[in-house]
């Protein structure tokens, strides 16, 4: 007869499972928690009260061991998503399928307990990022397609925007300086950009022109800048690359045309549309574009 054997008592009690993240849309904007009052999204609170409504769920589950995933709830994305996926609106499960939406570009927003005065303009500035990202790809991948051999072509315009960011960081010198992209598309659109000098630095020399690593508002504006800046190297458009000091003045900045990126003159940097740049200065050159690239 076999002898029996008992299995030691674990200590502590059951593991606990790992809790799968927890993904929530937020209407941070008044406007958009109005529109979408019509679907009975929130029941009857105001907007007022269904934040801080929100901010004590968030404690809670952050409380709890829970990792929250936060997008803004936004009323065209929600009601297009809606109609594109055959959702109901007024749906609870369309409400959740948005917030974890697969196609959202970049990493999420995790909540790290931050209260409402913290959260939201931190959110809204991650929405926005997350809108630049979007469109700049979009932008970059039509103009890729245009020619040739469009991978090797994307990954040439992504590796020379990154260049331009490295270059323009050598020379700028000491200081926090910020990065502004004014430009149109081939077809007139605004491609518009801006991120912290330091921020691109970071995302260019620790995680290439795009991937993972670092997250959040700053990094992901940091994103959006470089491959807008390579949809309009890549594109016909045309437009301005400018460089601010710490207090928005000491302005320098470049000419974007057909690829490439020429140092724009004081008296050029006077004509630009008001307002215009606080003290200008000359600008240094930038490396051209590798050969046939352009």
């Amino acid at each position: 007869m076999a002898r029996e054997t008992r299995r030691r008592p674990v200590r502590g009690g059951p593991r606990r499972a790992c809790t799968p993240p927890v993904a929530l849309a937020v209407a941070a904007d008044a406007a958009d928690f109005e529109r979408l009052r019509r679907y009975r999204l929130f029941g009857a609170a105001d907007h007022g009260a269904y934040l801080r409504r929100t901010e004590r769920q968030l404690r809670v589950m952050r409380g709890a061991g829970v990792a929250v995933h936060l997008r803004v709830l936004e009323a065209d994305g929600y009601e297009e998503f809606c109609a594109r996926r055959l959702l109901a609106p007024a749906d609870p499960v369309a409400r959740a399928a948005f917030a974890a939406d697969p196609e959202l570009p970049g990493e999420p927003y995790v909540y790290a307990g931050e209260g409402l005065a913290e959260l939201l303009p931190a959110l809204l500035r991650d929405h926005r990022a997350r809108a630049g990202v979007a469109a700049g790809c979009a932008a970059l991948l039509d103009a890729v397609e245009r020619g040739g051999r469009p991978q090797a072509r994307l990954a040439a315009f992504l590796g020379y925007a990154a260049e331009l960011c490295l270059a323009v960081a050598a020379g700028a010198g000491e200081g926090r300086f910020r990065l502004e992209l004014r430009a149109e598309g081939a077809g007139g659109e605004p491609l518009e950009a801006a991120a912290g000098l330091a921020e691109l630095v970071a995302l260019v020399e620790l995680r290439g022109t795009a991937g993972g690593g670092r997250s959040g508002p700053t990094a992901r504006e940091a994103e959006a800048f470089v491959v807008t800046l390579a949809a309009v190297l890549a594109g016909p458009g045309a437009g301005e690359l400018l460089l601010a000091g710490p207090d928005g003045a000491d302005v320098r900045g470049w000419a974007l045309a057909a690829g490439r990126a020429a140092p724009l003159t004081v008296l050029e940097l006077r004509a630009l549309p008001p307002p215009g740049p606080r003290r200008p200065r000359e600008a240094f050159p930038l490396p051209p574009p590798p050969p046939g690239l352009t």
